[in-house]
């Protein structure tokens, strides 16, 4: 992580005050924090790797350039080459600074990488920071007294600036049950970077700059089914391989599905060297169930074997989730994935690969794949897919996922599960946050439909909080399906070579033939019942508890967007009716509600005053 201040003045007491206590809130008890001291910053870098040293992460030019470098750039090789360096290989860093020397501002582009830059320009007096593509790595700011403040950790950032009489913002408080505009922080006064943007800092004024624009990326028509799965399968193996590095100790996650399957698949083959590859599932290993549709850890089982994977299953306690929920501060709020960190962090593993964000590039289902095949024509294809043998499916589908979509209009059943994910609000914060509901919900094409994903900024809203709770357990996550490379190539795939009779995410489908046993190829099956069953019993009995302590909870000012009285009248309901189907929305509000009563309460903790 990097972290820093940068401005005329920054000796001032104030300014040290405010970065020591950024740091010692980043640092905690894992983290190593080396202090850096250039001509008008302060700073330095937050790392658990002592195989790195300071030129991994720094770079001083002649002319007295400064770069501080956070991340993984996977092309070093090809810009080595591009930069004429490989008879002299040079550091990250400095070739990131003659990649910036030679193409400008924007050089950026040329990475293909996770990875947050400062790059100092103490003669023009000015700072650039940049963020990555996709947003696998944080990165926010604050201008205070034209100082500006930068961190990887916006959560430990907006702590360091919160005034004690300031309610903490409710956006992203909130995203657990609307829409939100993802953009925004705990902090108003704090601003993240957005991915594929990068800030300018000159003179006390900042401009925000964006630097990858795959909304220009044509469609080529010219493509053959045949070379865009040989295109496609290259892509996913180079993305999977240039993340496992043989310095580090790698796992993966594995659910039972395609995206993790073939992630995991891939991962071990590349990773030969290591005498046990781990496959972590959020499935328990045993259950009670007696009629299921479907059992995950048999699915994660047969991969394990086909694959030569030691799958880790993973069981959470009652203990577990009332201590994780009450921890969120220093915790994601995926509570499986706190006990994968703990148990990888005992086995001494460093990377973590996974499948996220598969469904909305790779291995995207059907949404806005007809609308195209429909406006653009191809009416055999179109019918051979949606036969009107089937007439009620038929008409659904080109009401609700082609002619709905295409002139705005959010579908009846997405407002209605609308209104029950946010019936414990306050009206006036029951509003979704419409800009980011249209990217993903009404679409023309396909392709708009991806673009829409990557500006919703939903994606890297869980990229965020793993990065930095990761770190605390010495662990980095990466991404192979939102690889840059591939991300870009599948805006340019025409619908129509992703149809194949009436298979839906058909890539992944086929080139994973010998990677991944049929029972996952083929499956069609949603969500694992036995975890999901598992999780909402551990949420209920929690609920329950928690009724008990809603007087309390109510108190809190930071969290006055709740209908407390609407809350309260439901709990006396479940008292005299105690139906948990009934009342599953009361439920896991109450988890939810309790979960962050505790964030906000140490949120506001000074250093030193955490229990």
């Amino acid at each position: 992580m990097i972290l820093g201040c940068y401005g005329s003045d920054i000796s001032r007491e104030e300014d040290q005050l405010h970065l020591a206590r950024l740091s010692t809130l980043m640092t905690g008890n894992l983290m190593e924090f080396h202090s850096l001291n250039e001509k008008n910053f302060l700073g330095g870098i937050i790392h658990n790797n002592i195989s790195l040293n300071i030129k991994d992460f720094t770079y001083r030019a002649p002319n007295q350039d400064f770069v501080l470098f956070s991340g993984q750039i996977y092309n070093s090789n090809d810009l080595h080459y591009e930069l004429n360096l490989t008879s002299n290989p040079v550091s990250v860093p400095e070739m990131v600074y003659k990649l910036f020397q030679k193409n400008g501002n924007g050089f950026a582009d040329k990475l293909n990488g996770d990875f947050t830059i400062a790059i100092l320009r103490p003669l023009s007096n000015s700072l650039l920071l940049y963020r990555d593509h996709v947003g696998v790595r944080p990165l926010s700011y604050h201008l205070s007294n034209s100082t500006l403040y930068f961190s990887s950790d916006m959560v430990s950032l907006g702590r360091v600036f919160h005034n004690n009489d300031d309610n903490i913002n409710s956006e992203p408080l909130m995203k657990d049950f609307k829409f939100i505009d993802n953009s925004q922080t705990y902090n108003n006064k704090v601003k993240k970077i957005l991915p594929g943007h990068y800030i300018e800092f000159e003179n006390g004024v900042i401009k925000v700059h964006k630097y990858w624009l795959p909304e220009r990326i044509k469609t080529d028509n010219s493509l053959q089914r045949k070379t865009m799965l040989k295109d496609v399968n290259s892509l996913i193996e180079n993305a999977v391989e240039i993340r496992c590095d043989p310095l580090y100790h790698t796992a993966a996650h594995m659910s039972g599905g395609i995206d993790s399957g073939i992630v995991a698949a891939l991962a071990k083959k590349t990773c030969s060297q290591q005498q046990d590859f781990i496959g972590y599932s959020w499935s328990p290993q045993k259950h009670d169930l007696e009629k299921i549709e479907f059992d995950e850890t048999k699915l994660v089982n047969d991969q394990a074997k086909l694959n030569d994977i030691t799958p880790v299953f993973i069981t959470s306690s009652i203990e577990n989730y009332k201590y994780l929920n009450s921890n969120r501060l220093n915790n994601s709020e995926f509570i499986q994935e706190n006990l994968v960190l703990a148990d990888a962090k005992e086995r001494n593993i460093q990377v973590i690969l996974s499948g996220h964000g598969g469904d909305e590039f790779i291995s995207k289902g059907d949404r806005g794949l007809d609308t195209d095949l429909l406006f653009s024509m191809l009416f055999r294809q179109f019918f051979h897919k949606n036969p009107l043998t089937k007439p009620k499916r038929f008409f659904k589908k080109l009401i609700y996922e082609i002619f709905m979509p295409a002139i705005g209009i959010i579908p009846g059943p997405v407002i209605k599960d609308s209104r029950k994910d946010t019936q414990y609000l306050r009206k006036e914060f029951q509003q979704e946050y419409y800009p980011n509901m249209k990217k993903f919900f009404t679409y023309r094409s396909r392709r708009q439909l991806h673009l829409g994903f990557l500006y919703c900024y939903y994606l890297p809203d869980r990229m965020e909080e793993w990065y930095v709770n990761g770190l605390r357990h010495g662990i980095e996550y990466r991404y192979p399906l939102l690889d840059k490379n591939i991300v870009e190539y599948m805006l340019k795939v025409p619908s129509k070579l992703l149809v194949n009779d009436q298979w839906s995410r058909t890539i992944l489908r086929e080139i994973s033939d010998g990677l991944l046993p049929d029972s996952i190829r083929w499956r069609t099956s949603g969500m694992d019942p036995v975890s999901f069953y598992a999780a909402q019993q551990n949420v209920y009995t929690c609920g329950k508890e928690y009724m008990n302590e809603i007087d309390e909870i109510s108190m809190n000012q930071d969290l006055d967007f709740f209908d407390f009285e609407k809350i309260k009248t439901d709990i006396d309901k479940y008292r005299k009716d105690p139906d948990d189907e009934k009342y599953t929305y009361l439920l896991y509000n109450l988890f939810n509600i309790k979960g962050l009563h505790e964030f906000t309460k140490a949120y506001r903790q000074k250093p030193g005053e955490e229990t």
